[in-house]
Formats: structure tokens, C-alpha cells, sequence
């Protein structure tokens, strides 16, 4: 299995397994189709917003498009992948601030051909067509011939079909920043109630006490890593918490350490949920 669930009964896993591939796509989209972040500190404010759509012109491919900015930082991450089992196919990450780079990774059976462009002396040309500056072939590590290879963004999705198995279920999952590979644990347990005020798409606001489930993440170094320590998500290192409605599976809040503000949360600003966009 590309990553390891439980509980889960044979009657269940051969049931999925006799379903059209369809249905088990349409099942396993989560609640929402778009989510935005929103944190402050230090009169700095940090913003994130996630979308997954499925592409009309292939059922068999979603994509998920995060992009971010702190500050003068920007990032926008576009990802697609296999919806069964959350396996990437193609990233590209385009970052500005400092530098401003280009980096894309295609996933082959049996390795990753990895990308690298910078801007050159035209400023007209748009990032795709910025000079390519590097290109190597990577390794899977062993541990991918048993689990899927994803990206810290994608333990969103990881973690809505976690919180849809219930209490006690569990996952396991090989992460992919930029050279490093990690191995991301997640479990299912009971939440707090939190304290909400976010918006959804046509401007009804949802504020007040919420009951939620939560799903812990803890994640290691795969290997020895080949560069220094980067894994996040939306910002946060460490051991992180999502935090997720009980009723309605929106994820609320995200609980971990930052690098200079140490312990954070960043709380659901607005969501546009599917039902409402199809």
C-alpha cells in the first residue's frame, strides 16, 4: 500500500476496491476547495491559500495550488498528483524575494528529473521560460517502493482522510521538500474546542466555540538529509497539529513552533467549500 491507514477491515478495502474509480475520487475530495491562512506577529502579517481541483481534462489527476507571502517573500506551489493515493507526479515551486527561482520536479518510476531556472536578462519572460541553470536526475529513497511520495502541503489532504476514518486512524508518508526526504507519521485523536472566526464564500461568517478532532503529525529525517533541515508547513516546523471542525471537517487551526516566535497557531481566515463551487 502507498500509505498504510487504520483501522480499516478487508470487507471495507475490498469494497473501495470493487467501486469505479470515479466514485472513489468524488469520496475522497475533501469538504472544501479552497482555504486561506491568515497569521500576525510582530506586525507581520502571513497569508496562505490552498486550492484543490480536479481538471476536467483528466479525472485520473488533481492539482493543488498553495501560494503564500510574509513580508516582500512570496511563494506559489502547484502540484499534481494521483488521487488515490496522494502520489505526486509534478511540482513546481516559484519563490520571489531575496532571489527569485524556479524550481519543478517530475516523478518517474524511477526517479525524479529535478529543475532549476532563474531569471535572465529579460525581464519580460514569464518564470517557465526563465534559462534553465540546472537539471539532475534523484533518487527515490528504499522507503518509496512502500509509501507515496508527497509534499508538507499535501498533509492537508492526508489528514481529511484520516479525520473521515475516525478516531484512532493512522497514516504514514514519505515528504519531499527540495533535496530532503522525510518520513511524516499522522494519528487521530480527540481536539480542544477552539475559538472560530473565518468566512466562507459568499459572505456568511462562522464565529463562536467549535468542537474539533485533531490530527497530530510528527515527522523525521528519511536518511541521512543532504541539506540543512527544511521542512514547514505554512510555516510551522516540528510536531504540528491541524485541528479540525467535527461537523463540517474544515481544518481551523494549525499548532506548532516558528522559527523566531516559537509555539504558533495559524487560524482558518475563509474557506470556499465544494458543494457551493460545483
Amino acid at each position: 500500500m502507498p500509505f498504510s491507514t487504520k483501522p480499516c477491515s478487508r470487507l471495507i478495502a475490498a469494497l473501495l476496491l470493487a467501486l469505479p474509480a470515479c466514485a472513489m475520487a468524488e469520496a475522497a475530495m475533501p469538504a472544501w476547495r479552497v482555504l486561506e491562512f491568515e497569521e500576525e506577529a510582530f506586525w507581520v502579517t502571513a497569508q496562505a491559500r490552498v486550492e484543490v481541483t480536479q481538471p476536467r481534462a483528466s479525472e485520473g489527476e488533481w492539482e493543488l495550488r498553495m501560494q503564500g507571502s510574509i513580508e516582500s517573500s512570496f511563494e506559489r506551489v502547484d502540484i499534481t498528483f494521483a488521487p488515490d493515493d496522494l502520489r505526486m507526479l509534478l511540482r513546481e515551486r516559484l519563490s520571489k524575494g531575496r532571489e527569485a527561482r524556479l524550481k519543478s520536479w517530475n516523478y518517474q518510476e524511477d526517479f525524479i528529473l529535478r529543475k532549476r531556472q532563474n531569471p535572465g536578462s529579460d525581464d519580460r519572460l514569464p518564470p517557465r521560460d526563465w534559462p534553465l541553470t540546472k537539471v539532475e536526475r534523484m533518487a527515490y529513497p528504499a522507503a518509496a517502493q512502500e509509501l507515496a511520495v508527497g509534499s508538507p502541503y499535501m498533509l492537508l489532504l492526508l489528514a481529511d482522510r484520516l479525520v473521515r476514518e475516525g478516531m484512532g486512524a493512522t497514516a504514514e508518508v514519505l515528504v519531499q521538500t527540495d533535496l530532503n526526504f522525510y518520513r511524516a507519521r499522522l494519528s487521530v485523536g480527540a481536539g480542544e474546542r477552539l475559538r472560530t472566526d473565518y468566512t466562507l464564500a459568499g459572505g456568511s461568517r462562522v464565529k463562536g466555540l467549535r468542537h474539533t478532532t485533531a490530527v497530530r503529525i510528527t515527522v523525521q529525517p528519511e536518511g541521512t538529509l543532504p541539506e540543512k533541515d527544511d521542512f514547514n508547513l505554512l510555516g510551522l516546523r516540528g510536531d504540528i497539529t491541524i485541528y479540525f471542525d467535527r461537523d463540517t471537517r474544515l481544518p481551523l487551526r494549525l499548532h506548532g513552533d516558528a522559527p523566531r516566535l516559537g509555539t504558533t497557531d495559524i487560524d482558518l481566515r475563509a474557506a470556499t467549500l465544494r458543494r457551493a463551487s460545483s
